[in-house]
């Protein structure tokens, strides 16, 4: 791709930037260029990575760190010395994440086994109605 570096900086400035204008100013490329990366379709998808490898790493982190706060949580809950109202916000926190990450695995699960009827759907339609052939030389 034309111009490789400067889209690179372009996504890294956007990535870091509140607003077009904040990240123009931090790249020396002009609105109207950015503007014009972000209506082009292999920009687009070069954003999008550099998006979800973004979001990748911080929920990386955070799945880190949980594993810890959980730890202080249970550390409160279980500490004789803190004051009821601690123990329970802890307790309570405990018990919410349980639940949602219950019901964030149940939908999960249930999201995956309607994408694999689908694309059982999809295929059997594929092989019942197959696409039909132009006539050679008719392209």
């Amino acid at each position: 791709m034309a111009g490789y570096g400067r889209h690179e900086l372009a996504i890294s400035a956007l990535l870091t930037s509140g607003s077009i204008t904040e990240a123009s100013q931090k790249t020396g490329l002009s609105e109207r260029t950015i503007y014009r990366y972000l209506r082009n379709p292999e920009f687009q998808s070069m954003f999008k990575q550099a998006k979800m490898r973004l979001l990748d790493g911080a929920i990386s982190k955070l799945r880190t760190e949980a594993s810890g706060a959980v730890d202080v949580l249970a550390a409160i809950a279980h500490d004789r010395n803190a004051s009821d109202t601690a123990r329970v916000a802890a307790a309570r926190s405990i018990l919410q994440f349980a639940v949602e990450y219950g019901q964030t695995a149940d939908i999960e699960e249930r999201l995956q086994e309607l994408e694999a009827k689908t694309i059982d759907a999809v295929e059997g339609w594929t092989t019942e109605y197959p696409m039909p052939q132009l006539p050679q030389g008719s392209q």
